[in-house]
Order: C-alpha cells, then sequence, then structure tokens
C-alpha cells in the first residue's frame, strides 16, 4: 500500500523493542522481484522508496529480507509459513532445513507462461511454494487462477 515503508519502519522498530516476540517471515513480497514490480502488478515497493526515502534505503531493506527465514516451527507443533502446502506432499522439516539456502532465489513467476514448474529442481519448488501458495475451499490442490505453476491448496 501507500505506506508500505512507513509500516515496515514500525514493525521494525517493535522487532527491536520486544526482540523475543515479533517474528518475521519471508513470502513472496520481500523478493527483489516483486519489490520492482508496478504498483498495479502487486509491487510499487521500490517506486516508494525511491520517492520517499531513495535507492540507499530500498537496498537496506532488501538486505533485511534477505535474511527472513522462509519458515518457523512454534515449540515444536506449530508450522509457520507465509503462503501453504508443498506441491510435493512428501517434504518435511528436514528437508526444510537442508535447503542450500533460503536467502536462495526461487523460479519467479512473471505471468507469461513462459516457465514450467517442472524444470524446477525440487529445492526450487519449496522455495516457490512456501512464498505463492494460496489457500481454497476445497480438498487438495488446483491450479491458480494467478497463472502457471502456481497452485491453490
Amino acid at each position: 500500500g501507500p505506506q508500505a515503508v512507513e509500516i515496515l519502519i514500525l514493525v521494525l522498530a517493535f522487532k527491536l523493542r520486544f526482540p523475543r516476540h515479533v517474528h518475521f517471515l519471508r513470502g513472496n513480497h520481500e523478493n527483489r522481484e516483486i519489490n520492482e514490480r508496478p504498483k498495479d502488478l502487486g509491487g510499487g515497493f521500490l517506486q516508494e522508496c525511491l520517492e520517499k526515502y531513495g535507492e540507499q534505503v530500498y537496498e537496506k531493506f532488501q538486505g533485511i529480507f534477505a535474511t527472513l527465514p522462509l519458515f518457523a516451527v512454534v515449540q515444536d507443533k506449530v508450522f509457520v509459513v507465509h503462503a501453504g502446502l508443498f506441491r510435493t506432499p512428501e517434504v518435511t522439516l528436514d528437508d526444510l532445513r537442508q535447503l542450500p539456502s533460503w536467502k536462495q532465489h526461487y523460479p519467479m513467476f512473471n505471468g507469461r507462461g513462459d516457465q514450467h514448474h517442472s524444470t524446477w529442481s525440487p529445492h526450487q519448488a519449496i522455495l516457490f511454494d512456501a512464498q505463492w501458495g494460496d489457500p481454497h475451499p476445497m480438498e487438495g490442490f488446483r491450479p491458480s487462477r494467478r497463472g502457471p505453476g502456481l497452485l491453490d491448496f
């Protein structure tokens, strides 16, 4: 939204003040490719940063985003992730912990249909699903209306 930078700064301030109580996870909007999209394509963060604070602030935020984990486990009982379930049901916590790097780039959805999830490595599919899945009211997976490679769960 139009105050995304100020909201992020406020939440970061809460994290500094209450470090044991405020936690961040990385989702699709914490990736440079989404930040640099125009507002009408789900982005706008770069534009807002440049207009209000400049490129140096934008790059600092990108550095923060790159450190965010993809998932968390609360008290060994609750799995928390930005998006949703994985297209491969056998994904385990050990698989997630063994990803080469949660900072790794994931395959980008560009909406043009010129990529296909069958070419992704298992790690790329996990990274993508952790940041892009959408819930739907039915049981199981279905192709998303948002484009190729995306699944609703």
